[in-house]
Order: structure tokens, then sequence, then C-alpha cells
């Protein structure tokens, strides 16, 4: 009769503990990418599974391989890279079973040879058991960055991804080990579950460094652009001022030239004229004032530097994107556009830039023929230039602003013509 009650308060609890994994899953992973039908479905199938395992054959090693399999499972409809879901599953689970042993140890009852069958029946060490579990979800829920784990890099994945891993390991020697007494054990499994408690924060604490680095060299970079921006802004006013000056001396030439009808020399001043003024004006009219002073930027650097510019644009005046993030986005590919140019010849030096907006989508599109080498290093593209610590980083930066709106970057290139596209969802 014992047993029967206690089967049927662990089918109750167990539901719990489903809510416990979800719970779980949101923290660690990205916003799920089933419908509610799928998910409820999926959950329900997971609990039906360890629900059945545990009233059936309830043997520790068939519940760890069984658990890990069904997290798993559950970790494919979440959006997610590999190492996440492998880490994340890893946690999870060792949190429950963390908390499961502590609570089988204090009530006095330790199955210590994972390939028999557990007869633990404690009523209050089930009950116990979830509200541990729930606890820890509580404490957990509190780092906001762990979702965003993509911009860790490998070595500190492998350093995080390590201990978990470890951990799981020592719990299955410990069931194995002799001539442990239960403090012992307790003691062992309890700092294995306060290290992978502290994991968590390390995790969210790197995630948050990762963030920070990322934000302070694209202020810097910002930065720099916008002095440049600025130089070249005083040098074509400048210019300007310098035209304006002269235009009545100008005008009194071309006076004097109507006046004595020479017409072939007054046409060839005023075509000097006219592509002196080009070099000064070469304004793109979207109707979009951030988009419009990149562009011009942009067409007045390139005009220095002897490429042609073809730009498309059919913006609206106002955009739900970050002047900033503009910046980051059309400068970097710009640049890289130009500066790929400069190593042909001045009459193949040609940049086409196309930027659209429609259905609450922003694309750009760049492209321009290259005659230097591309590197690649690790299946990433890298810069040629020396001082790759501060030119390398173009790329990377346009990618997480890129991602900031749900967006995607593409890079391409194929007979001499490299390619840059972003869609951003706005």
């Amino acid at each position: 009769m014992e047993v029967i009650i206690y089967n049927a308060i662990y089918i109750l609890m167990n539901m719990f503990r489903t809510y416990i994994v979800f719970r779980y899953m949101g923290i660690l992973l990205e916003r799920n990418e089933w419908n509610k039908y799928h998910k409820r479905t999926a959950y329900l199938i997971y609990y039906l599974i360890i629900t059945g395992l545990c009233l059936t054959v309830n043997m520790p090693v068939i519940l760890l391989i069984g658990n890990l399999i069904a997290l798993s499972t559950l970790s494919l409809g979440y959006r997610a890279t590999v190492k996440q879901r492998v880490l994340s599953v890893l946690l999870i689970y060792l949190l429950l079973i963390g908390s499961e042993n502590l609570v089988a140890l204090i009530t006095g009852h330790m199955n210590t040879n994972v390939f028999t069958k557990n007869h633990y029946t404690s009523f209050l060490g089930l009950i116990s058991v979830q509200i541990i579990s729930y606890m820890l979800l509580l404490i957990l829920q509190n780092y906001k960055k762990i979702k965003r784990g993509s911009n860790v890099s490998n070595y500190h994945w492998l350093a995080i991804f390590f201990i978990p891993l470890a951990s799981q390991y020592i719990i299955i020697i410990l069931h194995l080990a002799a001539r442990l007494t239960a403090f012992q054990l307790f003691t062992c499994i309890f700092l294995l579950l306060l290290i992978n408690i502290a994991t968590f924060y390390l995790y969210d604490s790197i995630i948050l460094e990762m963030d920070e680095k990322t934000a302070s060299m694209l202020l810097l970079q910002q930065n720099n652009y916008y002095e440049r921006q600025f130089e070249l802004m005083k040098t074509t006013l400048a210019n300007t001022r310098s035209f304006h000056h002269d235009l009545e001396n100008h005008l009194s030439i071309i006076y004097s030239l109507s006046e004595s009808r020479e017409t072939e020399k007054l046409k060839e001043y005023l075509s000097e004229l006219l592509e002196e003024k080009n070099e000064i004006y070469q304004y793109t009219h979207s109707g979009n004032v951030v988009i419009d002073s990149i562009m011009n930027f942009k067409l007045q650097e390139a005009g220095n530097k002897g490429v042609c510019i073809a730009a498309e644009l059919c913006v609206p005046e106002e955009l739900p994107v970050k002047s900033s993030d503009l910046t980051v986005i059309l400068g970097n590919l710009m640049d890289n556009a130009i500066q790929a140019s400069i190593y042909l010849k001045k009459g193949e030096r040609i940049v086409e830039a196309a930027i659209r907006y429609d259905k609450s989508r922003l694309i750009i599109d760049i492209k321009n023929r290259y005659g230097n080498l591309i590197l690649y290093e690790k299946g990433k593209l890298v810069t040629t230039k020396e001082d790759k610590k501060i030119h390398g980083v173009g790329l990377a930066n346009v990618k997480t602003v890129v991602e900031r709106y749900g967006g995607i970057l593409k890079l391409e290139h194929s007979d001499g013509i490299f390619r840059a596209s972003a869609l951003l969802f706005i």
C-alpha cells in the first residue's frame, strides 16, 4: 500500500519536475521555436517517458541515460548552438540529480549501486526534492545574459563545459565508491552542487564581459569614424568656400569669353568648373538624413581615392534603426568595398551600393571588384591589413549589430566580385 501511495505522489510531483525543466530551458536557451501544441506535446512525452522509466525500471544508470536523451530532445525545440544545447542539458540534469542525491542522503537512503533497482520510498524526500529544485530555479533565473552564450569564446566554453561533465562523472563514482560515510557523500554532492551553481554565475559574467567588450569596440570604431567624417567635412567645406570665393572671378572670365565670342574656350572653361563642382558635391537624396549623410561622406571619400560609387537608395525618411547602428553597418561595408577597390586600375574601381526598405525589412547590398587576396582564418574572413587587432573587428561589429535586429549578414565572392548583404528586420 505504501508503495502505491508513493508512486501516486511521484506521478504528481513529476508533473512539477517537468515544469521546472521547462523553466530551466527558458533560462538557458533562446525562445521556443515550436508552436504551443508542439511544445505541450514534447513536454508531455518527456513527462510520460521519465515517469514510466522510474515506475518500471527505476535503475539509476537507465534513468541517467533516459534523462539525458529526453532533455537533449527537448533542447531541439529551442534556438541554440550545439554547444549551448549540450551545456544546458548537462547543467539542468546535474542540478536535478544533485538535489535528489542530497535529499536521499538526508532522509537516510542512498543507492550506492547504479546498476540495481532503486527502492526509495520517502514521501518527505520526494516532496523536498522538488522544493529544492524550484528554489535553485528561482536563484538561477536572475542571470539574464545566459541565453546569449553564442558570443563566448571556445576556450571559455570548454572550461564551463568541463565543470558539469566532470561533476556527472564524480557523482557516478561516488555511487560506486565503498567505505564512504553518509556525511562524506553528502558533503561531496553538496559541494558539487555549489560548484555548478557558481558555473551559472561564471557563465553569465563571461557573457556580460563579452557584451561590454563588444560595446566598447563598437563605440571606439564609431568615434574613429565620426572623426574621419568630420575631417572630410571640413575639407569639403573649405573647398566649397574657396569655390564661392572665386565665383566672382569665374563670372568675370565667363563674361569676357562670351563678349569676345570665344565659344570653344567658354565651353572648355565651363566644363572645368562643372567638374570642380561635381568633385565638391556628390549628393544622394533618398530623404533619409542618416543614410544620406553616411553615403555622401563615402562618395566624397571614394572620389578622393578614384573609386566610383553607383548608389541606389529606396528608403523612407524615418527608420526604426539607431543612427550609430547604421553608421557601423554602412560605414564598415563601404569602407571594405572602397579599400578593396583601390588595388585595381582606376577604370575598374567601381562599388555598387543598393539600400532598400520593404515590408519591415532593411536590405543593404554592397558589391565591389577586388584585386587583393581574401584571407580566411578558422572559417572566418579576416583583414589583410598588418594591424589585425585594429582593422580586424569591422565585419564582426557589423555582424553583432545586424543580429541585434534579428538579421543576417551574408558574405560571398566569386569571379572577382565581393558581395556583402545585410538583412535587418525592423
